[in-house]
């Protein structure tokens, strides 16, 4: 996962808009598993650069082409009220009794929202498969 890390601190090292950025790979207070990283990313100030949802759209272009990873990035808002960290500024929770049900209905969702207009990175944290 290091070296996957390293491609993406790459790609930000190149874009004249960040100021700086942390990386960090493995299970901390937001990751669960040690196939995954966290990046922190601090913008020039706004006098220096475009947009942040600009700056957003240009690494998000970047880091798809990277092959192996999966990469979401979100404007994270200044104040949160809510659960646990997410990948993306939405969330979505389904609950069921039946595992089954579940199981089969999550990813049919997953697909939908990913074919709509407007939504970007859909993904789900349901984890069916096993190694």
């Amino acid at each position: 996962m290091v070296q996957e890390q390293q491609q993406v601190s790459d790609v930000l090292l190149k874009n004249p808009n960040i100021d700086s950025f942390f990386s960090a790979v493995g299970v901390s207070g937001r990751n669960s598993a040690v196939n995954q990283g966290t990046i922190l990313i601090s913008l020039k100030p706004r006098d220096q650069r475009i947009g942040a949802d600009a700056v957003i759209d240009q690494l998000r272009s970047k880091l798809n082409h990277l092959v192996g990873l999966r990469v979401y990035i979100q404007n994270v808002p200044t104040i949160t009220i809510d659960g646990p960290a997410t990948k993306s500024q939405y969330q979505y929770t389904m609950q069921e009794l039946d595992q089954d049900v579940l199981f089969s209905f999550a990813p049919k969702l997953k697909d939908k929202l990913a074919r709509l207009p407007g939504f970007i990175n859909v993904t789900s944290d349901l984890q069916i498969a096993q190694p």
